[in-house]
């Protein structure tokens, strides 16, 4: 197996259907070349998912930022509810798109 199409499925291990697809369509050997265009391709699909799901995200975060804001009971929904429920690599990889007062919710909890 070439060395860089290794490193491809050593690294992007959903990758490897796709791979045993393009060596079944190949003869048993794809080439770099088209395994690398096939990357482009699944990365592309990505992008178009992220950016789909970009309107989405955006209208629940300014949910969560107008409960913060303006309710009573900020601290138990977003706070525990919200925050709590998500995993602290989700929160990580959220903590830029929070509003202000998520983000002082956020500074309340505990663990996160």
């Amino acid at each position: 197996m070439d060395p860089d199409v290794a490193t491809v499925l050593g690294c992007v291990p959903g990758f490897a259907l796709r791979y045993r697809q393009l060596v079944a369509e190949c003869d048993g050997d794809p080439g770099p070349a088209v395994v690398f265009e096939e990357l482009a391709e699944l990365v592309a699909e990505l992008v178009d998912q992220l950016e789909q799901a970009q309107p989405e995200l955006t209208a629940c975060l300014a949910a969560v930022e107008a409960v913060a804001d303006g309710s009573d009971a900020a601290e138990e929904l977003v706070g525990f509810s919200f925050l709590d429920t998500l995993s602290p690599a989700a929160v990580r990889r959220l903590r830029p798109l929070f509003g202000p007062a998520t983000t002082a919710v956020l500074a309340g909890l505990p663990r996160l």
